[in-house]
């Protein structure tokens, strides 16, 4: 968070209220961005039924707000550093003519406290600031003390969370994150540009990574949940450590049925997953026809029922890569989410 070198020309608020945080600011746009309002008003420029003069309107003078947000940071006592927070300001306001265009801007600074707060820089011992905004400080599964995301970083976050509620997500995904939810399970969440993995859950820290911002999008997330409902609701570190193939078969399994169902289920929905058959990549033609067979046959019968889950172990027992695989070891997820039957969607 303390490296980013990035000038904001907007910030994302829109879907931060969708989340349930109350930010007063200004105005917000059904785009989601946060803007000065700059539209011109005419009424009182020309007289009605008069053709207003275009030359005269972009001659006209809009005020144009700067905003300056900042991460702050608190080490007591040299301990280790402690995110509080995001703080945004209005650091002042100008006039500029619009005819040539103008735009709101805001500065991103990455560490310290604005000195309108009385702060007396980075690492002050200091801990009565309030910061009132904290971009996924409402996220019910987000730990803001323990993640690392940068603003850019956590402004994507934010508006993949929001997916979460949208209608046009898969009900699968949603019922994944509110396992977490419910459970109040905050996750942390970080950057790391050497993971082999577009994203990974480590589950000895308990914590979602993503290689770099392009790959916080819904599909990495909701796999990344996925380990960590297998992690807080079923297996324990343990177990998913010594069965690392099973977990990775079982939450692309996951992810096959959820996105399939979703197509079943709402076919005028434009998904946010990719529909595919995920589980059986890197594998051969002979595996990929008959995990297409085993997803296609639950999806048909709308459960995972018995005879389903002897497929699946014999299906994972033929994986190439990836260590070992159990076959003893039951897909407790996939009986639970997908267990039981489900009536046609009208």
């Amino acid at each position: 968070m303390k490296n980013i070198k990035n000038i904001l020309s907007y910030i994302t608020i829109c879907g931060l209220l969708s989340a349930g945080i109350a930010i007063i600011l200004t105005g917000c746009t059904e785009d989601r961005s946060f803007f000065a309002e700059e539209t011109p008003e005419v009424a009182g420029f020309v007289e009605e039924g008069e053709n207003y003069c275009d030359e005269c309107i972009k001659l006209r003078d809009l005020p144009l707000v700067t905003i300056e947000c900042v991460d702050a940071y608190i080490s007591v006592g040299g301990g280790a550093e402690v995110y509080k927070g995001t703080y945004c300001w209005i650091s002042g306001v100008i006039i500029l003519p619009i005819g040539g265009g103008i735009s709101t801007g805001s500065v991103y600074h990455p560490n310290g406290y604005p000195s309108s707060q009385g702060g007396s820089g980075f690492n002050s011992p200091q801990t009565s600031w309030y910061f009132p905004l904290n971009p996924l400080q409402n996220s019910p599964i987000y730990n803001p003390l323990l993640s690392t995301l940068n603003l850019l970083e956590k402004e994507k976050l934010m508006n993949v969370i929001v997916m979460f509620g949208e209608s046009c997500t898969q009900e699968d995904y949603k019922s994944i994150y509110s396992f977490l939810a419910q459970r109040n399970i905050k996750l942390p969440f970080k950057m790391d540009p050497t993971i082999p993995a577009l994203a990974q859950y480590d589950v000895q820290e308990k914590t979602v990574i993503f290689r770099s911002i392009n790959e916080i999008i819904l599909v990495n997330l909701a796999e990344e949940l996925i380990h960590a409902v297998q992690d807080f609701g079923f297996y324990g570190s343990t177990v998913m450590v010594a069965n690392k193939k099973n977990m990775e078969f079982e939450a692309k399994v996951f992810r096959d049925l959820a996105e399939w169902f979703h197509a079943e289920d709402c076919p005028n929905c434009s998904p946010y997953g990719v529909i595919g058959y995920s589980g059986s990549a890197g594998q051969s033609i002979s595996f990929m026809d008959d995990y297409k067979d085993f997803i296609d046959n639950i999806i048909l019968h709308r459960q995972f029922t018995a005879i389903d889950e002897a497929v699946y172990q014999s299906l994972g027992s033929q994986l190439v890569g990836g260590g070992t695989y159990n076959n003893n070891l039951a897909p407790k997820v996939l009986k639970s989410f997908f267990g039981k039957p489900r009536p046609p969607k009208p």
